[in-house]
């Protein structure tokens, strides 16, 4: 157990006792894991990708020349630890200093992908299922007796029992299954958006009265065509705009009609024409009119739509469509008790600073975040989309600047992973060379050499003067020595 802190011996106890958890349970052990990236086909040519077995460093020090800290390590496989962590959790751990903003991103990124990552791969899953078909074909050479139905019930059950198998359910899915607790919980409620199919709509009809306009030439019509990625743009070619057929009600009896979102919202309210699309897919949602609703709507505004009058009553806010919605007869505009929130469906909105897709990016931000009825609220016939988003900033709401700025984090985020994996990837290709077993002599006899004195420390600190850094600053290094000059500036 934790050592007490009230223990008159406390500081001995404690020190024997992170000793032992670090030497019973923070030693690495090389696994399968360890070789996940390594492109080495025999045991002694393969690295490990946790950088082990690691450097050792018999003092702490920076290099002057680069900035570069490097901290004491006296034995090559024991993974960064703190000792109060180590000693309140009681098992292995592995901690990093945080440098900077963007091993912050990296981290954030890597917790949020982890968490919220499938518990097996789609591919490993068609991998299970042929296998189930394989197994169900050799049988059939058996016993070819069983009909269509009994061995359709066969292979399914065969498929299901090999993915489930593999299904790695934790101690906390066990105990909710089996006392029939819900199998996930959300803070908040989800919508899909088909945002690149509105942004199809919009271009088209952009398109279609540019043509009609003469005094447009080719060269600048073909500077406001919107681009896409090379993986962007197959998805973009395939996602037409997408409706639902929905019944409504006419003088002529009950019939259905296509509908969808850019519907609902291009004939919204007049009341809600300051609406932008993200604040209207979040908070409001169609119904089907009731005989309540019937009671409101006999004085409301039947060509322009607005706002019902639910004054002294709980319902909620109640707005009508305009007439030529093909649902306007039969359904109204409710506001959510708590607003949901939109899931982009499609490819994903660009980086902002990318050039190449800056008219993709320019044009999702219009349809999302200002206000519109037609293409020509958002984009003039002789302006590119990134030109319009200059103009109608100043309509973008702060929640939306906000949402807009977590959009781009999120790629930052990602850039950020991403990189870091690239340097974990060619440090563990390096290869460096070290005995993996035997530590040199003169390690030995510094284990029981006391921490590193915090004053020498500041005293090397000190001794990088504004020269030292600013030669640095001018260097090529890599990402991680980057992360060390903004430390080493943060500190001076």
């Amino acid at each position: 157990s934790t050592p007490n802190p009230d223990s008159g011996d406390f500081h001995r106890i404690f020190c024997k006792d992170v000793v032992r958890l670090v030497e019973t349970s923070n030693i690495h052990k090389h696994s399968t894991t360890c070789y996940k990236y390594s492109k080495g086909k025999s045991d002694t040519s393969k690295t490990c990708r946790m950088r082990m077995p690691r450097v050792l460093v018999k003092t702490s020090n920076i290099d002057l020349s680069t900035g570069q800290i490097t901290m004491r390590r006296s034995h090559p496989w024991i993974n960064n630890f703190n000792e109060w962590l180590i000693s309140a959790c009681r098992s292995n751990m592995d901690i990093k200093f945080i440098w900077s903003g963007n091993d912050a991103k990296a981290l954030v990124y890597y917790i949020t992908d982890y968490v919220t990552k499938s518990t097996l791969a789609f591919h490993d899953m068609f991998a299970l299922a042929q296998q189930g078909v394989k197994s169900i074909e050799q049988q059939r050479v058996t016993n070819s007796i069983d009909n269509a139905i009994e061995k359709s019930r066969k292979l399914v059950l065969r498929c299901y029992n090999m993915i489930a198998s593999q299904q790695e359910v934790s101690g906390v899915q066990v105990a909710s299954y089996l006392m029939n607790y819900d199998d996930h919980y959300t803070t908040h409620t989800f919508r899909n958006l088909f945002l690149i199919s509105i942004e199809n709509y919009l271009q088209a009809e952009l398109s279609k009265a540019r043509l009609q306009e003469k005094d447009i030439d080719e060269e600048r019509l073909e500077d406001m065509t919107t681009h896409f990625d090379e993986e962007q743009e197959e998805d973009t070619k395939q996602t037409e705009e997408q409706f639902l057929l929905e019944p409504t009600q006419t003088k002529n009896g009950a019939k259905f009609v296509m509908v969808n979102t850019r519907l609902d919202y291009h004939h919204r309210s007049k009341d809600l024409t300051a609406l932008c699309l993200y604040d209207f897919a979040s908070h409001f949602h169609k119904k089907l009119i009731d005989k309540s609703d019937r009671r409101l709507i006999k004085n409301a505004n039947e060509s322009e739509g607005e706002r019902l009058d639910t004054e002294g009553t709980k319902m909620n806010e109640r707005y009508t469509f305009e007439s030529a919605h093909p649902q306007a007869s039969s359904h109204i505009v409710m506001k959510h008790t708590n607003p949901v929130v939109p899931v982009l469906v499609g490819p994903q909105i660009p980086r902002k600073e990318r050039e190449e897709t800056s008219e993709r990016y320019s044009s999702a931000l219009l349809t999302l975040f200002v206000p519109w009825r037609s293409v020509h609220d958002l984009c003039a016939l002789n302006q590119t989309w990134a030109e319009a988003l200059e103009v109608q900033k100043p309509l973008i709401s702060p929640a939306s600047l906000k949402i807009i700025e977590n959009i781009q984090l999120l790629h930052e985020c990602k850039h950020d992973r991403d990189e870091h994996l690239r340097q974990v990837l060619v440090e563990a290709q390096s290869g460096y060379s070290i005995d993996p077993v035997l530590i040199p002599n003169y390690y030995e006899e510094d284990q029981n050499t006391e921490e590193d004195d915090p004053e020498q420390l500041l005293q090397m600190l000190s001794t990088v003067n504004e020269a030292t850094t600013n030669a640095y600053s001018a260097l090529n290094g890599n990402q991680e020595q980057r992360y060390l000059y903004d430390a080493l500036q943060a500190i001076d």
